[in-house]
């Protein structure tokens, strides 16, 4: 195993063994006051957090021209998060023919990227598992430089 593998099943292990103290936002509530945690980023609608980790995510597949075609989850011609994220699993809305990403990458990105933007307390929960699903994907084949890019894409305001 390398480092990183060995740093996701670490992860993954404490996930799998302890519940996650602070629960995700719910759709509508406003996030708790609190000193620094949250994402440096500007407000951003779920849509275009999405398409850019979309478009992060899929750089430099062999399928990106065909994938880029077809649209998201959640454009005409791809399933939209309410149709597969409840009934295919945590990674149910994503292209065919893009890598395994393991449940547990999920539940990190969720919990340390996507609940942490700013904005995610206005996002329904089919967007925000849509946001997940394309951020693990992005954490999968980039690691935390993926991240770092992404939140790049947002600059504080």
């Amino acid at each position: 195993m390398n480092g990183e593998q060995e740093i996701r099943a670490l992860i993954g292990s404490w996930l799998a063994d302890e519940d996650v103290a602070d629960p995700p936002p719910q759709e509508g509530t406003p996030p708790p006051a609190r000193d620094g945690g949250a994402l440096p980023v500007r407000d951003s609608g779920a849509r275009e957090v999405a398409e850019a980790a979309r478009r992060l995510a899929l750089r430099g597949l062999a399928g990106e021209r065909a994938s880029e075609q077809q649209g998201a989850p959640g454009q005409p011609g791809q399933p939209g998060p309410a149709e597969s994220a409840e009934s295919a699993g945590p990674l149910g809305g994503l292209p065919d023919g893009l890598p395994e990403v393991p449940d547990a990458l999920y539940r990190i990105a969720r919990g340390l990227v996507v609940d942490e933007h700013p904005s995610a307390w206005r996002w329904t929960r089919a967007e925000r598992n849509e946001v997940a699903r394309w951020v693990a994907l992005l954490m999968h084949r980039f690691g935390e430089d993926g991240v770092q890019e992404l939140v790049a894409e947002f600059p504080p305001r």
